[in-house]
Formats: structure tokens, C-alpha cells, sequence
């Protein structure tokens, strides 16, 4: 069997440092989430989505999957209307709107109220939104 810590350092193409190896595997113990190729796969694009806060994974992910499941309701697209809307109403947030527009960036897009995306570029989104969510409640905000 492989290393764990040599697969991510595969996955990411460069060598970690022990400081930063030990809260991957810290983050990914607290998430449930194992060190096989898929998990740290995982762990990588959440850390690419929002590289700051991406540690505040753990707090985020039940109302993740909550939330994920409730774009079901929607089909296989949201329009950035909805997505907005389901940000406001389901997430109890009202971020400015340069904040949205810098998540649909960090998720590879521009923002269009009219245009529709896929579930994977609202799950970027709404990924963000929690980090943001908790990121302003940990501070009192």
C-alpha cells in the first residue's frame, strides 16, 4: 500500500512540508475523510475553492450534503437567480453581491442572474457560502 503522504504530494505535483502534511491529515481525520486517492483528491479541490478558510471544512460539511441534496429540487441546473435566492433564504445570509461574483469566480465563471449552471459549479458556490457563513459567525459577525 502507498504512502498517503506521497500520493497527495502525486496529486499536487510538489513536496509538503511537515507542518502542512500534519494538518492535512489533522483536517482529514476531523472530516471523516479517508487518505486514499479519492479522499485527498477531495481535500485538494476544497482547498482550491476557498484556500484561506478551507479548514472550516468540518463545520460546513452536514449543511454541505444538506444543502447538495436540496439542489435536487432544482434538476440538473440552477439558474445564478435561484442560486442567489437559495443562498438568502436557505443559508440566512445576504452577502454583497462582489462577494457573489468572487465565488463564481473562485468556481471558474462569471456570475449571470439569467444563466444556468451545472451542480458541480453550484456546489463550488455554495461551498463558499458555508466558508463564509462560518468564517462570520466564528468572528460575531
Amino acid at each position: 500500500m502507498e504512502n498517503p503522504r506521497s500520493i497527495y504530494e502525486t496529486l499536487t505535483g510538489k513536496r509538503c512540508s511537515d507542518t502542512h502534511w500534519s494538518k492535512i491529515k489533522r483536517l482529514a481525520a476531523s472530516s471523516d475523510i479517508p487518505l486514499d486517492a479519492e479522499g485527498l483528491k477531495g481535500l485538494i479541490a476544497l482547498r482550491k475553492i476557498n484556500p484561506r478558510y478551507f479548514n472550516l471544512y468540518p463545520e460546513i460539511r452536514n449543511q454541505l450534503s444538506e444543502i447538495g441534496l436540496s439542489l435536487g429540487d432544482f434538476g440538473i441546473r440552477i439558474s445564478g437567480e435561484n442560486l442567489v435566492k437559495l443562498i438568502n433564504e436557505r443559508l440566512n445570509i445576504s452577502p454583497d453581491i462582489t462577494t457573489v461574483y468572487r465565488w463564481f469566480y473562485r468556481a471558474n465563471t462569471t456570475f449571470k442572474r439569467k444563466q444556468w449552471y451545472d451542480r458541480k459549479t453550484a456546489m463550488m458556490v455554495l461551498t463558499n457560502a458555508l466558508i463564509y457563513k462560518a468564517k462570520n459567525h466564528r468572528i460575531g459577525a
